[in-house]
């Protein structure tokens, strides 16, 4: 039996979060207004450079630009579009903090209900079962439902707290990222397996050199 080589399983993870992330932006779509989720990710996008202590700063400007309403300044096309994103904002009513939690949540159930979907289907997610990789117990046999049930759960569960941590440190969502793969995946260097593999007892074996 063979472990999926480095470089395999790393660009199995990133298929998968293309796979993910185009899942994500479907669905989205599906859920929401095809009107105001383009505006929402794109917002999200720009809450993900920033500290959750600056949340409140943004909201208070939100509440404050009405006062320009009545301005002179504004050209006819800004008045409009002013108007239209007052309009969303007060439809929606979601302040900066709301708005990150929901589709980070959103974003993290997607990931779960991926990977499990795929690992349950192909024995592997499906950017690993593509570079012909396989989770297999030590023996080399299939793992349990259980244990591909437990597998997600653990994967969800990093991600919650990847999330909690990033609050009660006030950072990016960028360097909880970094640092969220870093933990996951550092012991790939040293056992040829993650931090997930180790605590489910799992490996991902070359699907081409296991026994039939």
């Amino acid at each position: 039996m063979e472990n999926l080589a480095f470089k395999q399983r790393l660009l199995g993870s990133l298929i998968d979060k293309v796979f993910v992330f185009i899942l994500f932006i479907v669905i989205s779509f599906c859920i929401y207004s095809p009107y105001t989720m383009p505006g929402k990710l794109g917002t999200y996008s720009a809450l993900m450079g920033m500290k959750p202590s600056t949340y409140r700063f943004i909201d208070i400007g939100n509440e404050l630009r009405p006062s320009q309403e009545g301005s002179e300044d504004l050209s006819t096309s800004a008045y409009f579009n002013y108007r239209e994103q007052k309009e969303l904002l007060n439809e929606s009513k979601e302040t900066s903090l709301s708005l990150d939690l929901k589709i980070t949540t959103f974003f993290i159930l997607t990931n779960l209900v991926y990977y499990l979907f795929f690992e349950l289907l192909l024995n592997a997610s499906l950017g690993k079962f593509i570079c012909k990789g396989r989770i297999v117990n030590k023996a080399g046999e299939n793992i349990t439902i259980s244990l591909k049930v437990l597998r997600s759960i653990l994967f969800f569960i990093f991600m919650a707290l990847s999330v909690g941590v990033r609050f009660l440190c006030d950072t990016n969502y960028y360097v909880v990222i970094a640092v969220f793969f870093l933990i996951i995946d550092i012991p790939i260097l040293f056992k040829s397996q993650s931090l997930i593999d180790l605590i489910s007892d799992t490996y991902i074996r070359r699907r081409d050199k296991l026994k039939k």
